[in-house]
């Protein structure tokens, strides 16, 4: 967590601009059995503390996980239902499918 932003260049252009958080995990693939070290950066305008910071990226990725679920289970990205309230129809009842599934597991 990155408190002093005094050595940012172009201030100006990050008026905003509160927590730079850096997220290092370490992954073990269970197929493989390979290691890896993984880095992320997130930008925030929200003044948080570590923990806070944690939160929030793991809420993100908690959201992306579902996301990419849906997408690859349904093929949520590929959807031609464009019009009206077709869009948030299907999507509302491809996360009820999706929970059934999780339900079935």
């Amino acid at each position: 967590m990155l408190v002093n932003k005094s050595w940012l260049n172009n201030k100006y252009q990050w008026v905003g601009l509160k927590s730079i958080i850096k997220v290092t995990s370490d992954v073990h693939e269970k197929m493989t059995g390979k290691e890896t070290t993984e880095t992320r950066w997130y930008i925030s305008s929200l003044d948080l503390n570590a923990e806070q910071a944690l939160s929030s990226v793991r809420n993100h990725w908690q959201v992306e996980s579902m996301h990419w679920v849906l997408d690859m289970t349904f093929r949520e990205d590929e959807s031609r239902i464009r019009k009206g309230r077709g869009p948030l129809a299907f999507n509302v009842m491809r996360k009820i499918a999706k929970v059934g599934l999780v339900r079935l597991i």
